[in-house]
């Protein structure tokens, strides 16, 4: 009765051991869907909750320039900076990061 629990052990052990050397793939595989879910839910958050805010421009134009500004803070900033900006929306890096993004966008 006690060599089942064992011999579990021993193979699950040898599974990890195993996955250990191959996973690298799957890692890289899963990170690269993360990165790319993570950059069309920011983007499509961004535009949604920014162009309402733009005043003096057409609702498309809003929408294009706060599109564009997602796409320069996704070139330049990483999943979790992103996040953190986004929960410190009073603070001066976060003005800073949107004064930046405008920059190159406004009026394009």
């Amino acid at each position: 009765m006690r060599k089942l629990p064992l011999a579990s052990l021993a193979l699950s052990s040898l599974f990890l051991l195993g996955c250990m050397g191959c996973c690298t793939g799957f890692t890289e595989g899963f990170t690269q869907s993360f990165n790319q879910s993570f950059d069309v839910s920011f983007r499509q958050s961004f535009v949604d909750s920014c162009a309402p805010e733009v005043d003096g421009m057409p609702p498309a134009e809003a929408r294009r320039t706060c599109g564009c500004m997602a796409d320069f803070m996704l070139t330049q900033y990483s999943a979790t900076e992103l996040l953190k900006l986004s929960a410190e929306t009073d603070s001066p890096e976060f003005q800073k990061v949107m004064e930046q993004a405008a920059v190159g966008c406004v009026g394009k």
